[in-house]
């Protein structure tokens, strides 16, 4: 047994207590403050695909929340099978003045000349809606986005428009609002968090995360934001239970069970991260490991804890409410993963019509791909050879535009997720975990894993040219929002194998 008296009364009584209450506090403004100097520093357009997202924002306030066939081109999308919709004039022009060749999604100079007077040709599947205050315009890469990952800009676009602010006011309006809704979820994640807050606090607060994202005119500013949120709602639930001697140092009485408000919290942020980026949908299955009954104690770990009973033995007490409301919970997990997963297959099924680049890709050979992914297996273009594909793109750390520094971060990044994984099947062969938490950190990986290979996959149908090695468009960027669900698993499992061998060092 090990006595933990005075430890625990250094901790309660030290400054670590102050430090743990200040952490989100802490976070939320290092993101704030980061945020702001990167709005005042960044120029207009130099944000990776932000034209596109700038458009597609103001074609939905213009009534096209579904992408339709234009016959306008932009600087990307010059070919056939472009789609997008009615976009204000104001903002054409925005893009045009401040176009430096950074962004290829911004139209061409003489865009409003050649498309602006509504005489431009159109195809039978295209419905013209120029007018005197918008243009039809293409943005295929941002028009696969629902409007639920730009509520953020559209309640900015709404209000400038309302308030009659130019392009430049409202494109810093809807920058600061994004950066708002991104700095609350930053102190959400941190605050709910019953241990590693530290950790988290570091990871938010990374450039690497902060530097565009956090205020970007973007879909990905939104679902980053809601990804690493629902993140620490999850591990909250899980470790809520006190199902062992790790939750029973970290959670305060009140909340020994998840409770309904942090169920109902968790999978209303679930879908709204869902919503935002259907990639993301696969999380909402590890709710489900919420629901699991957590075990009176974790095997392999006995520790006496004198503020939990009166001879200094752990006693773990039985959540008096879990029982009661596990049906309520039931539901509710039930109904966010099923609106989740049906709202994928109708927002798929309504934008699989078109491809994202398809001056790169086009509908056609996209398809083709598709098609032959499971026909021909074994073929260049079969599973096997996206495989292959794939495999040396992680191995080569094969990045956009073959940038050296995005392949470094790259490659850093698959070395850190290959660490983890060590980490947790050390963690796992130790038995320091219980059936519940084991289970879950397996499933965590998995997923967020499985979702970075998805997205290597979507990239090589939709953006990699037949006969190119490798993936084309991978950008570490693409990381990021899964972060928390490593960073997690990475400190969960350290702590339970160096408490396993303090454990064991002492009883030997």
């Amino acid at each position: 047994m090990i006595n933990t008296t005075a430890a625990n009364g250094a901790t309660r009584h030290g400054i670590w207590p102050l430090i743990h209450r200040l952490l989100p506090w802490l976070a939320a403004a290092i993101v704030a403050f980061t945020g702001l100097a990167m709005i005042v520093l960044t120029p207009a357009g130099h944000i990776p695909d932000v034209w596109a997202h700038t458009y597609r924002v103001s074609g939905i306030l213009n009534g096209d929340v579904l992408a339709r066939p234009v016959a306008s081109k932009s600087i990307l999308h010059a070919g056939d099978g472009t789609v997008g919709g009615c976009v204000d004039r104001s903002w054409l022009q925005f893009s045009i003045d401040h176009y430096d060749g950074y962004d290829p999604n911004a139209v061409p100079a003489d865009f409003l000349e050649h498309y602006g007077a509504g005489t431009a040709a159109s195809d039978s599947a295209s419905e013209a809606r120029s007018s005197a205050d918008c243009v039809d315009t293409p943005y295929n890469n941002a028009a696969v986005n629902s409007p639920v990952a730009y509520l953020p800009q559209l309640a900015a676009f709404a209000l400038g428009r309302a308030m009659h602010l130019g392009a430049a006011h409202t494109y810093v309006l809807a920058e600061v609002f994004m950066l708002i809704v991104y700095v609350a979820a930053t102190f959400a994640s941190v605050s709910i968090l019953p241990r590693w807050r530290l950790p988290m606090a570091l990871l938010l607060a990374c450039p690497l995360l902060t530097f565009r994202y956090s205020y970007a005119i973007s879909a990905d500013s939104m679902a980053q934001a809601m990804c690493l949120l629902y993140t620490c709602l999850l591990f909250a639930c899980m470790t809520s239970a006190r199902s062992d001697a790790f939750n029973a140092r970290s959670v305060p009485d009140a909340q020994r069970s998840p409770g309904l408000w942090l169920t109902v919290t968790m999978m209303m942020v679930g879908v709204l991260m869902a919503m935002s980026k259907f990639t993301f949908t696969p999380l909402l299955l590890l709710a489900l490991l919420t629901l699991i009954p957590a075990r009176p104690q974790c095997r392999g770990l006995h520790m006496r804890m004198p503020q939990d009973s009166a001879d200094g033995t752990l006693t773990v007490p039985a959540a008096k409410h879990a029982a009661t409301d596990l049906p309520v919970r039931s539901f509710i997990v039930a109904l966010g993963t099923v609106f989740g997963f049906v709202f994928l297959g109708i927002w798929m099924r309504l934008t699989s019509w078109f491809t994202t680049t398809p001056g790169v890709v086009s509908y056609e050979a996209m398809s083709d791909k598709k098609h032959l992914l499971f026909a021909d297996p074994f073929g260049k273009h079969g599973v096997i050879g996206a495989l292959q594909a794939i495999g040396r793109a992680i191995l080569t750390g094969q990045s956009n535009l073959h940038s050296r520094s995005q392949t470094m971060i790259i490659l850093a990044l698959w070395a850190a997720i290959v660490a983890v994984c060590i980490l947790l099947l050390v963690a796992t062969l130790r038995r320091t975990f219980d059936a519940r938490m084991g289970w879950f950190a397996w499933c965590m990986i998995a997923v967020a894993t499985g979702i970075i290979l998805l997205t290597y996959l979507a990239l090589w149908l939709q953006y990699t040219p037949a006969g190119t090695l490798g993936v084309d468009g991978v950008q570490f960027r693409y990381f990021l929002p899964l972060g928390g669900c490593y960073v997690l698993c990475a400190c969960e499992s350290a702590a339970r194998v160096a408490h396993s061998c303090t454990a064991a060092a002492r009883n030997a």
